[in-house]
């Protein structure tokens, strides 16, 4: 999921996914000890974060029993996924949940969501994993479609490992191209005083998985490794982070020299950014956008060392195909490509 360059969520947990617990936190995991390094970096392939509001002290409790992230994907279901007029798509049972074939791992559970739209976002994908106290992640990515052309994809990672003892926080806007040019276009514009606001929250990320300048991991990535369970709580400061690559942004920026003024009625800040217009050719925006949407997840296919513990707990068909359908999609086309190739 999130896969985030160097050392982040896409760790090995008994469940991957793709959204933005950035690839760097996967060298950070190395003070672990290797098995939950193995768990965390799935998390880092790509991804989006949630929120949600205040719940009585009743509902709270009944979190706890139910899973530390599930308000946060009933929050990404109700507000964002609810705002951007999404539809959701109705997965094959194997997909929505799935229960760990290996005996030693028996009580893991991963379950998936996706929502399919036709205005400014394509695709989002939610995945949960659910270890126990052992390991528990959050996991969303959200695909821009391709007509607003090669737009930023936002992912989100947030895992918890031994009851809450090894935390992982990470959220990016994945650039499209690497360079400065595209990250001061896209990114800078609505990210950067966001940075500066909670930088003391900030931990540097390690390059020992993905290297120190992953192609599809942008300077504005926030990582953290908070020391308490409660820092990841609604309304505590890194909940506002996550929030804020969502929601909140001051009047828009411009983006090839076009302005557009402020949108009103609460549009979030992502959202903001898509509905920027550029001089790009409406085609080639859409030709472009399909290009590096599709290079963005043949490259965390290839690199999702989530997988590989993913074949072992859940069944390596399962999988195969569960990267292919609901993790990266995009990499169907390389897989297909490949199979065609064989056959010849």
């Amino acid at each position: 999921m999130l896969s985030r360059p160097g050392g982040g969520l896409q760790a090995r947990l008994p469940f991957s996914s793709h959204a933005v617990a950035i690839g760097r936190w996967h060298g950070d995991l190395s003070s672990m000890h290797v098995k939950d390094s193995l768990k965390v970096r799935w998390l880092l392939a790509g991804g989006a974060v949630t929120f949600f509001h205040r719940r009585s002290s009743r509902a709270r409790s009944a979190r706890s029993a139910r899973g530390f992230f599930d308000d946060w994907a009933q929050w990404f279901e109700e507000d964002f996924v609810a705002k951007a007029a999404l539809e959701e798509e109705l997965l094959a049972p194997s997909f929505r949940k799935r229960t760990s074939v290996d005996p030693s791992s028996k009580e893991a559970t991963i379950s998936s969501r996706v929502w399919k739209g036709a205005g400014h976002l394509r695709r989002a994908r939610l995945v949960l994993v659910n270890g126990g106290p052992k390991v528990e992640a959050f996991n969303v990515v959200v695909y821009p479609s391709y007509h607003r052309g090669p737009r930023p994809v936002l992912g989100v990672d947030v895992l918890s490992f031994s009851g809450g003892s090894r935390l992982l926080f990470g959220v990016d806007w994945a650039p499209m191209w690497k360079g400065s040019q595209y990250a001061e276009a896209y990114i800078a514009p609505y990210l950067s005083s966001l940075l500066e606001d909670y930088d003391a929250l900030r931990t540097p990320p390690n390059g020992k998985i993905y290297g120190s300048d992953p192609e599809f991991f942008s300077p504005y990535m926030f990582f953290s490794r908070p020391e308490d369970p409660e820092a990841l709580r609604p309304g505590s400061a890194l909940w506002n982070v996550s929030m804020q690559y969502f929601e909140r942004c001051p009047p828009y920026p411009p983006i090839g020299g076009v302005r557009t003024g402020h949108v009103e009625g609460g549009r979030g800040r992502y959202l903001q950014m898509l509905e920027h217009e550029t001089p790009l050719d409406p085609e080639l925006r859409r030709i472009q956008a399909e290009e590096r949407q599709t290079a963005y997840d043949i490259w965390h296919a290839e690199r999702d060392p989530a997988l590989i513990l993913f074949q072992k707990i859940f069944g390596r068909q399962w999988t195969e195909d569960f990267s292919r359908q609901i993790l990266f999609p995009g990499s169907a086309t390389t897989q297909a490509a490949k199979s065609i190739a064989t056959s010849g």
